[in-house]
């Protein structure tokens, strides 16, 4: 996305980047999915499963609204509501990984590992986002 003059590769980059965003949410409401699994095997709580699923939901619609194939007038905004949903996301999920372990039933060392991972993915997505501007 930082190559000049080049808009159908930094078209791919940032449908590759939003790709990438969706992804790793999806993934860590998979984490969740499967820590509440293992919490209670024979009685999880279902509101937490449907929980669980929001982020690959959330996730899918950024794509969906990145990859509507319209004039670049209309894709730039486009691409900003994609980033933002994507934002939206990892803060949500944040804010849940990193609730007192106690309250969580999460193992003690994952709130720190999320936020550096999750500082590490919305870096990613930011810079690649000002790399469009």
């Amino acid at each position: 996305m930082w190559v000049e003059g080049n808009s159908a590769l930094n078209e791919f980059g940032r449908l590759l980047l939003i790709g990438y965003g969706a992804v790793i949410l999806s993934f860590l409401g998979g984490a969740r999915w499967g820590f509440e699994i293992a919490r209670a095997p024979s009685n999880p709580s279902l509101g937490l499963l449907v929980a669980s699923v929001l982020p690959s939901i959330v996730g899918w619609i950024a794509v969906g609204i990145a990859s509507v194939p319209i004039s670049m007038f209309i894709s730039i905004p486009l691409s900003a509501v994609s980033f933002g949903l994507l934002y939206c996301g990892f803060s949500v999920q944040w804010l849940l990984d990193v609730q007192p372990v106690t309250a969580s039933d999460l193992p003690v060392w994952y709130p720190r590992l999320r936020s550096i991972l999750t500082f590490g993915a919305v870096a990613a997505l930011f810079f690649g986002q000002v790399a469009l501007m």
